[in-house]
């Protein structure tokens, strides 16, 4: 609300980029357009909004509503929308991989796009590992060490971004995972908003396919399906420790809103 000089109350009109995603997805649901608006004002108040080449809320409840790029909620290829393909499911709680031949595409290429010690990912996971399955990522064999990808298991996670080796945090679970790196030796994580571990490894050079989520894009052929259910992901640049948390109560106090938190 916003009270006039003339002392009459109008409504705001709020954030176009988030009414331009609402528009697009289709979101008719009063708390799913609240916590759209609220989640694209957090990200924009704390400096993050332009951090990010492609963020997935997965609100609405459906593929034609998970489908689209908080970002750039165009339904094109070159605006990393997603298209989904063999099967998996989609419900309130976000997109379901079905861990036998799911996954999506999100058209984001590395090469090309992605800074070699600059890029992020996250994962906002509704479910535990059940076994060495792949959140999100992209290989290509008989290179230098060029993934980017979360690994999730029943003991721990894998984390490999730009390196042939990746830090493991010791947590599993229902969790939001942030891997983040910013120069060519280190890659950090946090955990439900708590920095957990630092790994040295050398970045590399990057790949010419594009990443995958729930599976491994292993050189144009979805490899290691996973059955985890996302309800937020994200790819963009590096992260400080500190943004990282940022990012990590932001994407929290959305799924909050929406009453499928997982901390």
């Amino acid at each position: 609300m916003i009270l006039a000089s003339n002392g009459i109350i109008s409504v705001s009109r709020g954030d176009s980029d988030a009414q331009a995603f609402i528009t697009a997805a289709g979101i008719t649901d009063n708390t799913q357009k609240t916590a759209i608006t609220q989640l694209v004002t957090d990200l924009k108040t704390n400096s993050l909004w332009t951090k990010f080449y492609a963020f997935y809320p997965f609100v609405g409840g459906t593929a034609s509503a998970h489908k689209f790029n908080l970002k750039d909620p165009r339904d094109l290829d070159a605006a990393y929308r997603l298209t989904f393909a063999g099967g998996g499911t989609h419900s309130s709680l976000g997109y379901v991989g079905n861990g036998t031949s799911g996954y999506a595409n999100t058209f984001i290429t590395p090469n090309g796009l992605i800074t070699q010690n600059n890029l992020h990912i996250s994962y906002y996971s509704q479910t535990a590992g059940t076994g060495t399955a792949d959140d999100i990522g992209v290989f290509q064999s008989g290179k230098a060490p060029i993934e980017i990808y979360m690994r999730y298991n029943t003991t721990s996670s894998l984390l490999y971004l730009n390196a042939s080796a990746g830090n493991s945090p010791t947590t599993t679970g229902r969790k939001y995972t942030v891997a983040s790196r910013t120069n060519g030796t280190t890659i950090s994580s946090t955990n439900n908003g708590v920095s957990t571990s630092v790994s040295s490894n050398s970045a590399s050079s990057l790949c010419t396919v594009p990443i995958f989520i729930h599976s491994l894009n292993n050189n144009g052929t979805p490899l290691g399906y996973s059955s985890r259910t996302a309800s937020t992901i994200t790819i963009g640049v590096g992260l400080t420790d500190a943004e990282a948390q940022s990012l990590s109560t932001i994407v929290n106090t959305y799924n909050t809103t929406l009453s499928r938190n997982v901390y």
